[in-house]
């Protein structure tokens, strides 16, 4: 866990930083600074992959979806984005402490199912403490957001296991060196693009 250090300064610093600019920018300013997000990658990260033909498709569809989730359902964009955290740092502590089984190590050699169960039991306590405190915006029952937030955490699983089969193709091991201990911008992301991208397709479906 040589990496725990920078990772939970860092992961830290832009929980704060997201939370200060969620609250208090407006509407407006917080798709700007998103769109902002995007472009840096497409200009600075995305050009490692050489995968432009894939472009449209991903990043820039899921980037999207995180900009319309945000706009039309902020208190649902907000859960979405602090359950797939909570993938991520349980998933990486359990995976570290506990790790024997990897899953695909043709394809990233620190997955394993202990850190993939500690990852999902993460999101889905944390859902539910997300939902509780959302409450007054969103109506859901316990039972239904420790459901969503297992299925968040298998998405978000997805997405990272999906860049990482982007990054074999380019033999890369990160996206970009923004963020110590995490890699770049795209690689802290993966996982919720998958997931806003599927809460964007059954907000609209349901509608």
């Amino acid at each position: 866990m040589k990496d725990l250090l920078p990772r939970t300064i860092t992961a830290l610093i832009l929980a704060v930083a997201a939370l200060l600019l969620f609250v208090f920018m407006s509407k407006l300013y917080f798709v700007m600074a998103l769109a902002l997000v995007l472009l840096y990658i497409l200009c600075v990260e995305w050009p490692r992959f050489n995968l432009w033909w894939l472009t449209p498709w991903y990043p820039v569809v899921p980037f999207l979806a995180l900009i319309h989730v945000y706009t039309t359902h902020s208190p649902l964009w907000l859960w979405a984005v602090v359950t797939v955290a909570a993938y991520d740092t349980g998933g990486y502590i359990f995976g570290n402490l506990f790790g024997t089984w990897h899953i695909a190590p043709h394809l990233s050699a620190g997955k394993t199912m202990q850190g993939l169960i500690g990852g999902v039991v993460s999101a889905s306590f944390v859902s539910v403490l997300a939902g509780y405190f959302l409450q007054k915006s969103l109506y859901f029952g316990i039972l239904y957001l420790l459901a969503a937030g297992m299925l968040v955490g298998i998405l978000a699983f997805c997405g990272d296991l999906f860049e990482s089969y982007l990054k074999r193709r380019v033999a890369i091991k990160d996206s970009g060196y923004l963020l110590p201990g995490h890699g770049g911008l795209l690689d802290r992301i993966d996982g919720l693009l998958w997931v806003i991208l599927i809460v964007d397709i059954v907000l609209n479906v349901v509608r």
